[in-house]
């Protein structure tokens, strides 16, 4: 699988955005469009609000 610079970026953006709200990605699979998020309870919806800001 080869990734180009806008998917390197973009996985930096998202493990910036869900790592400040105190989650981790578990995995990021574009041609599936899939986006794990791992983290406590209380938080998985702000890190999921985070990964969808960066993705608007």
């Amino acid at each position: 699988m080869n990734f180009d610079n806008t998917d390197i970026i973009t996985v930096n953006l998202l493990k910036e955005a869900v790592e400040s709200k105190g989650c981790r990605l578990a995995e990021v699979d574009f041609e599936n469009l899939v986006i794990k998020v791992d983290g406590a309870d209380e938080v998985v919806g702000a890190c999921a609000r985070a990964v969808a800001e960066v993705l608007d």
